[in-house]
């Protein structure tokens, strides 16, 4: 009799526990988005009511000259007179087309540079024109606080899709690229010292640009 009556009160604590309310029971934990490993500001602060667009032309002809060729149309601007040429195994892009002749062009100049260049006397005629890239590229640009950035040519690093564009006077680059508007603005960001990830990122807006 002990017996029964000790498997009867068994089996009622089991269908007790059974039906404790689910609001007694803990809920599953969930985890938390990772937080991203950097900071971001996106609010441009323009010192002008616009952004000044130069189209870049050089200073005359360079009194220095070296011989080299152009194999393309340059990678950085979609114009008619600019080149991507080479000298001594150097890539210079741009280089610029000079009035009244076909057989040298300018390189080496710079918008943020008193640099003049080089004229590049041309072993080979200037190629011809191909299919023009869709995307279009500032050549170089100067920051509401002064600061210049200048596009990076060739192979660069990548982060959240959006490539590494332009090299910067502070040590920052410029990611993506530039969005167009009254003000122009960009995102710049300051990368780790392995240039493995974003450490800070920041919208900024542009003084001037250079095309």
């Amino acid at each position: 009799m002990k017996i029964t009556t000790l498997a009867t009160l068994f089996v009622i604590a089991l269908v007790l526990a059974a039906c404790q309310s689910a609001a007694d029971i803990p809920p599953t934990a969930t985890l938390a988005p990772e937080p991203p490993t950097y900071t971001a500001t996106f609010t441009p602060n323009p010192t002008s009511d616009s952004t000044q667009v130069i189209v870049f032309h050089p200073q005359g002809v360079p009194t220095r000259e070296h011989t080299g060729s152009c194999w393309s149309t340059s990678n950085v601007l979609i114009r008619d007179d600019a080149w991507r040429c080479t000298l001594n195994n150097n890539i210079y892009d741009p280089c610029f087309s000079i009035s009244g002749t076909s057989q040298a062009v300018i390189c080496g100049t710079s918008p943020l540079s008193d640099n003049l260049g080089f004229k590049l006397d041309l072993t080979e005629s200037l190629p011809a024109r191909g299919t023009e890239p869709l995307i279009k590229y500032a050549w170089a640009f100067e920051l509401d606080d002064g600061t210049d950035c200048i596009f990076m040519d060739g192979a660069t690093a990548a982060f959240e899709g959006k490539r590494v564009n332009y090299s910067c006077s502070d040590g920052w680059v410029i990611l993506g690229e530039l969005q167009e508007g009254q003000v122009w603005t960009a995102r710049k960001v300051r990368l780790s010292s392995d240039l493995s990830s974003i450490e800070e990122s920041v919208q900024v807006s542009i003084k001037k640009v250079w095309l």
